[in-house]
């Protein structure tokens, strides 16, 4: 299940939140955009457990942002 562009948008916010970071709404939506299109890329070419393990380095990556 993939998330709704706008609800990047508020996860990333989130992150920025936490982060005490900001960033646009516009550009929030083109990240998240972004991030949509690469995730699905990278669904395309990997196995499931080479893809478990990028999003377990990117989920460590945002916490230690």
């Amino acid at each position: 299940m993939w998330l709704t562009r706008v609800q990047g948008a508020i996860l990333a916010a989130e992150w920025l939140s936490r982060a005490k970071r900001s960033m646009s709404v516009t550009m929030r939506k083109r990240v998240c955009e972004l991030s949509d299109d690469l995730a699905r890329q990278i669904t395309k070419t990997l196995s499931r457990q080479a893809g478990l393990q990028i999003a377990h380095e990117m989920i460590d990556a945002m916490a230690l942002g």
